[in-house]
């Protein structure tokens, strides 16, 4: 009776273990990410490209749009020229076949994608060395059950600082990041677990 108990016991242990293991991991990542943007914040594309300042398309005799190079180009949009043949049946009289469309975005969109990256890159270096003090740190930790969420939460910083730099990355920095990042944990794995 009493082995049976203890066993229920170990049981209801481990569960609340894995549990509590699983809040703080939670937890450290989601204040470590919370804390980044609160203290360097995502560029939102409103920031650079606004909607009230987008000037409105011409238009043309039959309330068609009709955008010219010269009035996007005054407007600071891109201009893009039509680069085939109207198609067979449009007239005059009935539609006209634009010489082109203006991207009133294209130069403020290029300056969203400039921060974009930069911010990715600059918080992948943050995250990564946030990411390995934490999971170094785990491993200095006694209790079991703190050391592995903390070390899965450190695992899971630097991959969120490799993903939200991974497009802007060229192949070879992409694998030797990874091959640095391999090393990092093979090597907290023979120092944990030696």
């Amino acid at each position: 009776m009493v082995l049976k108990k203890n066993k229920l016991k170990k049981k209801s242990s481990r569960l609340q273990q894995i549990i509590l293991g699983i809040g703080i991991m939670v937890l450290l990542v989601s204040f470590i990410l919370y804390g980044l943007e609160v203290f360097y914040p995502t560029p939102e594309w409103s920031d650079f490209c606004r909607e009230e300042m987008r000037p409105m398309p011409v238009y043309s005799k039959f309330g068609t749009p009709l955008d010219t190079q010269i009035n996007c180009e005054s407007k600071q949009g891109k201009w893009h020229p039509r680069d085939y043949p109207c198609p067979v049946g449009v007239s005059e009289k009935e539609v006209e076949c634009p010489e082109g469309y203006c991207d009133y975005n294209f130069y403020c969109q290029k300056d969203h994608e400039s921060a974009s990256e930069l911010y990715s890159m600059y918080t992948l270096l943050v995250l990564s060395i946030i990411g390995v003090s934490i999971l170094i740190g785990g491993l200095f930790v006694q209790v079991q059950v703190i050391s592995n969420s903390i070390m899965a939460g450190g695992v899971i910083i630097i991959l969120r600082g490799v993903i939200g730099a991974w497009n802007f990355l060229s192949k070879y920095l992409q694998w030797a990041l990874l091959g640095v990042l391999l090393a990092l944990l093979i090597w907290v794995a023979y120092k944990k677990f030696r």
